[in-house]
């Protein structure tokens, strides 16, 4: 098999849009009411050298206002800190090709997020933690 000459694309989705009051939407047909209106953003990347799906997250706080283009840059710098890393496994394997995986596990982490977008919360925190005291730990040396 050749080497990949290029950066393997990387794919963006988001969480849908949610009322004040709570209700959201799919598609324009109500689906129901969240207490949380956080919105987020999920960036994905196959990487067939080491046969793994990447994915980074960004979260923005309820009081903001949602920016997709800030989404995504926020979702990009999760990904290549290393926010999450799942084996292609034989179910991802039987798909024909690296965009269908992407496409199909970012939609599967988006639906996740919405339903618990406080847990991607405090795991963003506790990288982010990581990350700084491995940086001063470096600077240190």
């Amino acid at each position: 098999m050749p080497e990949p000459t290029e950066q393997p694309r990387i794919y963006y989705g988001y969480t849908p849009h949610v009322e004040p009051d709570g209700r959201f939407y799919f598609n324009g047909v109500f689906a129901g009411v969240r207490e949380s209106s956080a919105r987020a953003c999920v960036a994905v990347q196959v990487d067939p050298n080491n046969n793994t799906i990447k994915y980074g997250v960004s979260v923005c706080s309820e009081n903001d206002n949602f920016c997709k283009a800030k989404g995504r840059q926020l979702a990009l710098e999760s990904l290549y800190e290393g926010f999450g890393e799942v084996p292609i496994n034989t179910f991802y394997a039987r798909m024909e090709s690296d965009h269908k995986r992407a496409l199909f596990f970012l939609n599967t982490k988006v639906n996740s997020i919405f339903k618990n977008v406080r847990a991607y919360q405090r795991k963003m925190e506790v990288i982010k933690k990581e990350n700084a005291n491995r940086r001063s730990a470096r600077a240190s040396v």
